[in-house]
């Protein structure tokens, strides 16, 4: 039965063989058309780039951006747009460790923050595009300047300045909004989880101040 389906397909001539051909061709052509042919979702942008290059209109000289709600057509091999989301994102950086001056003894001592960090890609196309060039390590990047920008603020603040998420947040802008720029980014929120001296810390300051001195170690039972 199949072969008979075959060799009477459009064009088979009797030859199964041309319509296996036929079917495949059929197939092969649908993929392509499906392939070319899509558009992004409402959190999304898509950039344009032409052999790795943003594609800028020939007005305004401002790079080309497919808005959510726009079909398009997709060039293989030389045309390629990248989706990026312009949703606001969560991430939690590795722990934050950094030495803080205490005001009642002026001595350093570790403390620990642990936090979740909102970000998002800014809207304007320069932007995205900025963004869209460093898709492939976008959220590293990002996560990696917050982080260093987080613990040169605590290493900065005494203790007892810097406590909750709004003075964070107001202390890392001006050491990081420049570089997140560059990357088409601004840091929107920070979520503290932890604030606190590192255990270690704690239990060291607790032996110095023992009555039976510095040396005295605890016991584990």
């Amino acid at each position: 039965p199949l072969s008979r389906f075959l060799c009477n397909l459009p064009g088979a001539g009797g030859n199964p063989w041309v319509g296996a051909v036929y079917i495949l061709t059929l197939i092969t052509g649908a993929g392509l058309i499906r392939f070319m042919f899509f558009s992004v979702r409402r959190n999304e942008r898509g950039v344009w780039l032409r052999l790795g290059n943003v594609v800028y209109t020939l007005r305004g000289g401002r790079p080309k951006i497919l808005a959510p709600g726009h079909p398009a057509l997709r060039f293989p091999f030389v045309w390629r747009l990248v989706k990026v989301s312009v949703g606001i994102r969560t991430n939690r950086p590795p722990d934050v460790e950094t030495m803080r001056a205490d005001p009642a003894d002026g001595v350093r001592r570790k403390w620990v923050l642990r936090c979740d960090v909102n970000w998002r890609v800014q809207t304007g196309a320069f932007r995205v595009a900025r963004a869209a060039l460093r898709a492939d390590d976008l959220e590293e990047t990002v996560v990696a300047t917050i982080t260093n920008a987080v613990r040169a603020a605590l290493y900065a603040a005494p203790v007892g300045t810097m406590e909750t998420d709004a003075d964070v947040l107001a202390a890392i802008k001006p050491r990081c909004s420049a570089q997140l720029a560059g990357l088409g980014v601004a840091v929107t929120g920070i979520k503290i989880a932890t604030l606190a001296p590192v255990d270690a810390q704690v239990l060291a300051d607790s032996i110095a101040v023992s009555p039976y001195g510095a040396s005295t170690r605890p016991t584990l039972r």
